[in-house]
């Protein structure tokens, strides 16, 4: 925040965001959403890789395995961020 302060001076002040109410914000969505979301995508993991069709072409489960933790981090970054607007910490 310091070194974007310096290099772009405006008349507006750029707020530092709370540090420790980020960080407890961030641990309290670690604990609740991500490893939800985690325990979620690795039991569809493990449903596909099972399946008879995965089995005889293995590139459909890596295929799915990237499409649903690519979308697992999408959704968990903007659900981040709404909670954390919805705190009051950014």
């Amino acid at each position: 925040m310091t070194a974007k302060r310096n290099m772009k001076k405006s008349e507006e002040d750029i707020p530092v965001p709370p540090l420790f109410q980020s960080a407890a914000l961030w641990g309290v969505f670690l604990a609740v959403s991500s490893n939800t979301r985690y325990q979620i995508v690795n039991a569809l993991e493990y449903i596909v890789e099972a399946s008879p069709l995965a089995k005889q072409v293995p590139p459909i489960a890596m295929a799915f395995t990237v499409g649903i933790r690519f979308a697992n981090n999408v959704y968990g970054g903007m659900q981040f961020v709404d909670w954390a607007k919805l705190s009051g910490v950014q």
